[in-house]
C-alpha cells in the first residue's frame, strides 16, 4: 500500500508544478525549447539520456536555464517533456550532455559528465601526489638546515604550476 500512496504523492507534486507557473517559465528560458535537431547538434545540455546500444537523448535544457530554477523543478520537467516514455524509477539523474545526431536520425549523446569525473580523479591522485612530494622535500631541507644550520644551495621550493598537471595524459 505504500507504494500506491508514494505514487499519488508524486502525482499530486506533479500536477501542483505544472498548475503553477515554473513549467512555463522553464519552457520559456530555455533556449532549446523549440528548435531544429541542426541547432541542437553538438550542444552541450543540462539533461538525461536512456541506455541502450547507443546513449539515446531523452531531454535536456541549456545550462543557463539550469542556473534559474530548483533541481527538483527541472528534473520534474526534464521527465515530462521527454522524447521517450519513461518510469519514474529508470530516468536517469541530470548529467552534461552534448547531443549528437547520426545520419539515420538518431538522437545519441556523448556523457560529459563521465569523463569529467575521471578527469578530475586523475587530477586529485596527480594534485595529492604533488603535495606529498612537496612536504617530503620540505622535510628534507628542515632535517638539513637542523643538522648543519642552513639550508642547502639551491634549497629554494618552487612550487609547480597548476597547467600542466594531466599533459601526461596526452602522451
Amino acid at each position: 500500500m505504500g507504494g500506491f500512496e508514494n505514487g499519488q504523492e508524486q502525482t499530486k507534486k506533479m500536477e501542483e508544478l505544472m498548475d503553477s507557473d515554473t513549467f512555463d517559465e522553464i519552457d520559456s528560458s530555455n533556449v532549446y525549447a523549440d528548435v531544429e535537431p541542426e541547432e541542437i547538434h553538438k550542444k552541450i545540455l543540462v539533461g538525461s539520456y536512456i541506455r541502450g546500444d547507443l546513449l539515446l537523448y531523452a531531454s535536456g535544457i541549456d545550462g543557463g536555464t539550469f542556473l534559474k530554477f530548483k533541481i527538483e523543478d527541472v528534473h520534474q520537467y526534464l521527465l515530462e517533456n521527454c522524447i521517450f516514455r519513461v518510469r519514474r524509477r529508470s530516468f536517469t539523474t541530470l548529467r552534461i550532455i552534448q547531443v549528437i545526431i547520426l545520419k539515420m536520425g538518431e538522437y545519441t549523446v556523448l556523457d560529459k559528465t563521465y569523463w569529467i569525473r575521471l578527469i578530475q580523479r586523475c587530477w586529485r591522485s596527480r594534485l595529492a601526489q604533488y603535495k606529498s612530494d612537496l612536504i617530503a622535500l620540505r622535510k628534507k631541507y628542515l632535517h638539513h638546515r637542523e643538522i648543519n644550520g642552513n639550508y642547502p644551495g639551491g634549497a629554494r621550493i618552487k612550487g609547480k604550476k597548476i597547467v600542466g598537471l594531466l599533459k601526461f595524459l596526452s602522451q
